[in-house]
C-alpha cells in the first residue's frame, strides 16, 4: 500500500497498482462461479485481461482503499482451498533419522584424486584440486579429466545446494551436472573437503532425496490408477504388484 515505483521505474505508481490488485481480487471471486466450467488457462487469461484494463476505469474507491489500507472485499469472502485427505498427504519425515545412502560397490573404486591443476569453477591455475570420477546412469565412467574443483569451491557448491535441495533437480548430483556429468556426489566423497556442519546437512538432505519411498505407497494416485493390475492370480504364493522403482520387483516372492 505504500511503495510507489514511479520515481524509479515510471508507470502509474500506487493508483495503478491498487486498481490492478483490486480488480484481481474482485474477478478472482467472480470466477468461483465458473469452477468446473472453464479451464484453468481460460480463467487465468481472463484474470490477466481484467487486471490489465483495471487502471482504465479509475474509481473513488481507490482513495478509500489507500486511506484504510484494506481491500473492498474481505479475505473471508474467498473460499478456502480444498484440503487433502489424511491418507493422501505424505507424512513428515525427520531427515536426521534417515539411514545413510551408501555408495554402491560398483562406485567404491572411483575415489576422488587430489592433485595440482586448474579449478574449473574459479578458473585458478596450479592450485590444489580434486578430480572426481563418477559412474554415469548408463554405466560409463566420467573421469573429469582437466575438469577439477578446489576444496573451497566444492564447499561453496555444497553449501549452495543445501539451500535449495527441495527445488533443485540437480541436488546430490555432480557439480558438472547437467552438461558433462550426471553422477551422484556421494556425501562420503565430499566429507574430507567441506566443513563438518555443511557436510552433515548435505548428508541428511542427500539421504532424504534418494531414500526409498516405501511408506504409504497404496495411497498414491499412481498406484490407484494401477489398481486394475493389482488383483491378479497369485499361483505359488507370488504377488504381481505394480512396478515401483527401487522398492519391489515384479513377481517378487514373499
Amino acid at each position: 500500500f505504500t511503495t510507489d515505483c514511479r520515481l524509479d521505474n515510471g508507470g502509474g505508481g500506487i493508483p495503478e497498482k491498487l486498481a490492478r490488485y483490486r480488480r484481481m481480487r474482485e474477478y478472482a471471486l467472480e470466477l468461483q462461479d465458473d469452477v468446473g466450467k472453464k479451464t484453468e488457462q481460460e480463467a487465468l487469461e481472463e484474470l490477466v485481461e481484467e487486471m490489465w484494463n483495471a487502471p482504465m476505469a479509475r474509481k473513488p474507491i481507490l482513495k478509500k482503499i489507500l486511506e484504510e489500507k484494506a481491500w473492498n472485499i474481505p479475505a473471508s469472502a474467498f473460499p478456502l482451498p480444498p484440503t487433502e485427505s489424511a491418507e493422501s498427504v505424505e507424512p513428515k519425515i525427520d531427515i536426521a533419522t534417515l539411514p545413510d545412502i551408501v555408495k554402491p560397490a560398483t562406485n567404491v573404486e572411483l575415489t576422488p584424486i587430489e592433485l595440482k591443476g586448474k579449478d574449473e569453477i574459479m578458473q585458478d591455475e596450479d592450485v590444489d584440486v580434486i578430480q572426481f570420477r563418477h559412474r554415469q546412469p548408463d554405466g560409463t565412467v566420467y573421469n573429469h579429466d582437466h575438469k577439477c574443483i578446489s576444496a573451497d569451491s566444492l564447499e561453496l557448491f555444497i553449501s549452495g545446494m543445501n539451500h535449495k535441495y527441495k527445488t533443485d533437480e540437480g541436488f546430490g548430483l555432480c557439480w558438472a551436472f547437467p552438461g558433462n556429468c550426471k553422477g551422484r556426489l556421494y556425501p562420503s566423497d565430499v566429507q574430507p573437503y567441506v566443513d563438518p556442519e555443511i557436510y552433515n546437512e548435505y548428508r541428511q538432505k542427500f539421504n532424504y532425496k534418494f531414500r526409498a519411498k516405501a511408506g504409504g505407497a497404496f495411497n498414491t494416485r499412481k498406484l490407484r490408477n494401477n489398481m486394475k493390475n493389482f488383483f491378479v492370480p497369485a499361483p505359488n504364493a507370488q504377488c504381481n504388484l505394480p512396478k515401483r522403482r527401487n522398492i519391489i520387483k515384479q513377481n517378487e516372492k514373499y
